[in-house]
Formats: structure tokens, C-alpha cells, sequence
């Protein structure tokens, strides 16, 4: 990264705590990763990108499982082809240059949050398909 004169701008963190992860969101602007299929593995839902949403970040993703699910093309972020990294490069160069953009994609993705993925609409959820079966 160093050569590319990235490293005051780009973390790479591992594991986190939950409170360090907190904190990092809050100190960040955008929420990226990209992930690929890899054969028999591939992303589930995709939890951190409501994680990220709910701190109010626009995320950046790709079309691997579950993520293209948690995140809304265009509404709550942006997702990607799977190794495009040209559309990937795009879309985070489009949040940078466009806060107002980001500022709308990470509302958007706070309140779909707030309004379907809290554990009591969860819980209705559930409750409705158990009562139907």
C-alpha cells in the first residue's frame, strides 16, 4: 500500500471486538468488501453490511451470496460483478465524489435497517411463517 501512497487512507484490520468495530465504523465513510465465490464457499447474508447500514455508511459489494441481498443496488449501496474491479473502483470513486450520494445511500440504508432487520420484525417474521405451516 505503500508504494500506492494508500496507507494513511486504507485499513486492512482483521478481527475486531464488537466495540472496536463500532468505533470504526463511526470513524468511516464508506463500507467495502467484495467478496468472491470460491467453489462450495460463497458470502451468506451478509450481516456487516447492515452492521455498516445501520452506522448510516454506504456500502460497496459484489454479487457473491447473500450479499447482493442485504445491500439494495442503488438504494443502500452499490453492488458490483464479482472481480470487476474496474465497476468496484467505479462505485467507490462515485461515493467519494458524490457525498450527497453517499449521504442518501447510507440513510437509506439505516432506515431499511431500522424498519426490517430489528429482532422484534424479525421475530413477527418468523412467527408468521411458523403460524402458516
Amino acid at each position: 500500500m505503500k508504494q500506492l501512497g494508500l496507507q494513511d487512507h486504507v485499513r486492512f484490520l482483521g478481527a475486531l471486538s464488537d466495540a472496536q468495530a463500532s468505533e470504526w465504523y463511526t470513524k468511516s465513510d464508506v463500507f467495502i468488501m467484495t467478496p468472491v465465490d470460491l467453489a462450495g464457499d460463497v458470502e451468506g447474508f451478509g450481516i456487516v453490511y447492515l452492521e455498516a447500514s445501520a452506522f448510516g455508511l454506504p456500502v460497496v459489494a459484489t454479487e457473491s451470496g447473500g450479499a447482493a441481498e442485504a445491500v439494495v443496488n442503488g438504494e443502500t449501496g452499490i453492488v458490483a460483478p464479482q472481480k470487476d474491479v474496474v465497476a468496484i473502483a467505479d462505485a467507490i470513486i462515485a461515493l467519494f465524489n458524490d457525498p450527497t450520494l453517499a449521504g442518501q445511500l447510507g440513510l437509506k440504508g439505516r432506515e431499511r435497517v431500522q424498519r426490517e432487520f430489528q429482532w422484534k420484525v424479525q421475530a413477527e417474521k418468523l412467527m408468521s411463517i411458523i403460524e402458516q405451516s
